[in-house]
């Protein structure tokens, strides 16, 4: 899919979302009340007066890590199988899964490798931090002895089947992103064209619910709907499409610890877990907010712009890296600024330090890593198409070498 046929509008939430994803990694850092409410052990102390306010508030959807999470994942389910509804064609299916395992390794691999330099350098105050922000789980982040054979293990293999991210610790989503794609590639492969597809959508969607994977499915429908043209896409209501949109931010909110004594206790379903509750109304409020995104032509023209599409051009090398800073960066200068500042200017001036930095290497590792490893797993896609086509030639030149100079309908037959 080249660029004039990408949904850059898509690019442009997924820009979005990597943004939110890395302000909440810096804001919880400091106030970690917004990310696990009055959870004792997590988040013994409140640092500002609205922390605990946050949580489990539908305004916290604007700073949720997690729904940005689910946005990436309904988004996969859309890109990865759109092409294939538009076109029928399953060459398409095949080079997308051919390139899909080196798409996503590659640039992993090289920040589970950044992590170990700069763990081994041991450029990292997390422990100091630790005791100023109370946050109980940043004492155990890279509290071990690195190991480059485990850096290469874990980067080709540990991050998409074991969920090993102790180098990285937001790689947990490579498992979810590398087999939720192939359960995509699979079910169009097998039913992308029956007509009994809607059937295998319910089985799928039931037998993901209450985990991530059901975005990648919601994603898939949403595909399915689109590209044959069906509402609200087309000819919608536009009240109704501006409905879903904010639905789909409400329920985007839903915390990512306990829902009890907050509104969303309202909808919480007792017979799962509050992780599998947190998958399964996250998943949905991304997969509303995206047809809401796809059906609005104002807003989707303006994630469309080129100032916010071309974020998504950055997307993974910002997730990839941007909490190797936090972890190295931000918790230094704050350790640093609270010898002789109060509490939140410290916090704040971390924070805003931290941001260029965070520019500037997620710049550099997409023009130097991410870029690079994208052509090569087009390239290494290409080789059977490029095989197939010598083979072609070398029978065409068979064929010329042994007939007369004639028309020959048979070699043009062969040559499509």
């Amino acid at each position: 899919m080249n660029k004039s046929q990408r949904f850059m509008n898509l690019e442009g939430l997924r820009g979005v979302a990597a943004i939110v994803v890395v302000a909440y990694h810096i804001t919880t850092l400091f106030y970690p009340g917004i990310a696990y409410g009055h959870d004792p052990v997590s988040a013994p102390i409140q640092h500002m007066r609205f922390e605990d306010n946050l949580y489990g508030s539908p305004l916290n959807v604007f700073l949720s890590g997690g729904f940005a999470v689910g946005i990436f994942f309904v988004l996969s389910g859309f890109v990865l199988s759109i092409g294939f509804f538009q076109t029928g064609k399953e060459a398409i299916i095949k080079k997308l899964a051919s390139k899909r395992y080196l798409r996503l390794m590659l640039p992993a691999l090289a920040s589970v490798i950044l992590s170990f330099v700069l763990l081994s350098l041991h450029f990292t105050a997390n422990r100091d931090a630790a005791v100023a922000v109370t946050h109980s789980g940043l004492p155990g982040e890279w509290s071990f002895a690195p190991n480059f054979i485990d850096v290469l293990r874990q980067g080709t293999f540990g991050i998409f089947f074991n969920s090993e991210t102790y180098y990285n610790p937001v790689l947990w989503t490579m498992m979810y992103e590398f087999i939720g794609s192939f359960v995509v590639f699979v079910f169009l492969f097998l039913f992308g064209k029956s007509n009994y597809r809607w059937l295998v959508y319910a089985a799928l969607a039931m037998a993901t619910f209450g985990t991530w994977y059901l975005g990648f499915i919601i994603g898939t429908v949403i595909a399915d709907l689109y590209a044959r043209k069906k509402l609200p896409f087309y000819g919608g209501s536009r009240v109704f499409a501006a409905g879903l949109l904010i639905v789909g931010l409400l329920i985007g909110g839903y915390p990512f610890g306990v829902a009890d004594g907050t509104v969303y206790n309202l909808i919480h379903l007792s017979w799962m877990t509050n992780s599998a509750n947190t998958a399964v109304y996250i998943s949905i409020g991304a997969a509303l907010v995206t047809v809401g995104l796809l059906s609005l032509s104002r807003l989707s023209n303006f994630f469309a712009s080129s100032r916010v599409s071309r974020l998504g051009k950055y997307t993974y090398s910002l997730y990839l890296t941007h909490y190797l800073i936090v972890l190295t960066l931000t918790t230094s200068l704050f350790v640093l600024f609270n010898r002789s500042m109060g509490y939140n200017k410290s916090a704040v001036f971390a924070g805003i330090c931290t941001v260029p930095v965070i520019i500037a290497v997620t710049w550099l590792f997409e023009r130097y890593v991410d870029a690079p490893a994208i052509k090569f797993a087009n390239y290494f896609s290409d080789i059977h198409h490029k095989n197939r086509q010598v083979k072609l030639a070398a029978l065409f030149k068979q064929y010329a070498l042994n007939v007369k100079p004639e028309p020959m309908p048979e070699a043009e037959e062969v040559m499509k």
